[in-house]
This record gives structure tokens, C-alpha cells and sequence, in this order.
């Protein structure tokens, strides 16, 4: 991430957050992994000590929102689908 932005941030958090990775080296070395496919989104290279620092200094609350917007919207676009997230069902 060569630039730290929230877009690079939170596309970084998503994609450790629907691949399972548990750990800041695992999710850096999944996004080098998929650096090709990231650079279409916009998303440059990670390293492990600028990706803490941003995670340290940008608040997480506005991830919230912005993933509450983002599950409000396909669950509009997928009309009668149950949609889980911490064990409660959103339709």
C-alpha cells in the first residue's frame, strides 16, 4: 500500500476478513499474493509495519458504517437471500 488511504485499507480488511486470515503477516502475504488482481481496485503494495500503522491511526467505526451501507445494498440486490454476520440473520 503505497499510499495509505481508506480505500487500500479497507479492501485490505475485507479480503483478510472473507479469506480467514488471522495474523498481519498472513493477510500481507495473501495480498502480495493477489497483487495482480488488487491493482485493478487500486490497491498498491502492503507491508506489514505501514499496514499496522494504519490500521492504529484510522478509526474503525467508519469500516462499520461503510460495511453496514455494503451488506444494505446486496441485500438489496438479492431479494429473499438471509444474510449472516455474527450469527444473526439480516433479510
Amino acid at each position: 500500500m503505497s499510499t495509505s488511504d481508506r480505500w487500500s485499507q479497507f479492501t485490505a480488511i475485507v479480503l483478510a476478513q472473507l479469506s480467514g486470515r488471522q495474523s498481519l503477516r498472513d493477510i500481507v502475504e495473501n495480498m502480495k499474493a493477489q497483487a495482480h488482481r488488487l491493482y485493478h481496485l487500486g490497491v498498491g503494495s502492503l507491508s506489514k509495519s505501514n499496514f499496522s500503522r494504519i490500521n492504529k491511526d484510522k478509526p474503525y467505526k467508519m469500516y462499520e458504517e461503510l460495511f453496514g451501507k455494503l451488506l444494505f445494498k446486496c441485500q438489496g440486490m438479492t431479494k429473499g437471500h438471509g444474510f449472516r454476520f455474527k450469527n444473526k440473520l439480516y433479510s
